[in-house]
């Protein structure tokens, strides 16, 4: 949940940044996920450039 100072932030500056953080192992299994994900299909790698 967002508290009172994230909702007035958001409607004054258009955007909020929550201070939730997914827990490592959550991390861990996305980027486990990803990079199996960019192996199988390389051309992926580049899909935003910067």
């Amino acid at each position: 949940m967002l508290t009172a100072e994230q909702i007035g932030q958001y409607h004054e500056d258009g955007y909020v940044i929550p201070d939730y953080r997914l827990p490592d192992s959550d991390l861990d299994d996305i980027r486990s996920h990803h990079e199996r994900l960019v192996a199988r299909h390389p051309e992926f790698r580049n899909y935003c450039p910067t």
